[in-house]
């Protein structure tokens, strides 16, 4: 028997928090900078890494941008998408310590 919508969307935002805060920590992102740069206050960000609540559609593609993430990648998961998928960061995302 398949999850309740209720179950579904529950699991889905689980899901979906857990990919959001990989994709930031990976790119050395803080919740307080991931929420200066999509414009999101930083509870709502916290609600939807926590898996409490799922972004609508305008705020997801606002966090792809700021995280210069795919679709892919905070839906499935960077490890669900192969390398040749994956998007490089812009040099805009990247952070602004020396580089050797």
């Amino acid at each position: 028997m398949p999850p309740k919508k209720d179950e579904a969307a529950l699991i889905f935002a689980k899901q979906f928090g857990a990919n959001l805060r990989k994709a930031r920590k990976g790119r050395g992102v803080s919740l307080s900078e991931l929420s200066r740069r999509s414009g999101f206050h930083r509870t709502a960000v916290c609600m939807w890494e926590s898996g409490r609540r799922a972004p609508m559609l305008e705020t997801f593609v606002g966090l792809m941008r700021a995280l210069d993430a795919s679709a892919d990648e905070l839906l499935e998961g960077l490890d669900a998408v192969p390398p040749a998928r994956r998007r490089a960061p812009s040099p805009a995302c990247m952070p602004a310590w020396p580089r050797p």
